[in-house]
């Protein structure tokens, strides 16, 4: 397999399941037993929903060879590593231990592909 079809399946499962968790959260009203309460939680998911396309077109711009799709993968990992620092303050409240060691080992991983972007051959 190669480093550029790699990235882009992990974007892809990425943004993915970003979307099917604010599914589960929407049929639910719960994240993993924590139910999230901010005042501007919609602008969240708003963004979190900007970043799993990002990411879902990154990815597939990647497997398809098109030009943009570079461009993409890395806007979308951009707009992760953002949410990944900022979304665990909408849990702290929950004492949600396990869903911020989720987004420590997301931001670990993040990093890793971001990295590995560089290194994709056109």
């Amino acid at each position: 397999m190669t480093l550029k079809k790699l990235c882009a399946i992990y974007a892809l499962l990425v943004g993915v399941i970003m979307i099917l968790v604010w599914i589960g959260y929407f049929a639910t009203g719960t994240m993993m037993g924590i139910k999230p309460e901010a005042p501007g939680l919609m602008f969240h998911i708003t963004a979190e929903f900007a970043t799993a396309f990002a990411l879902i077109a990154g990815g597939a711009g990647l497997l398809a060879n098109k030009k943009w799709g570079r461009d993409f993968y890395f806007i979308g990992l951009g707009l992760l590593a953002y949410a990944l620092i900022n979304s665990p303050g909408y849990y702290i409240k929950g004492g949600g231990n396990i869903i911020l060691a989720v987004f420590a080992g997301s931001f670990v991983f993040t990093a890793i592909f971001a990295i590995a972007g560089l290194y994709i051959k056109e």
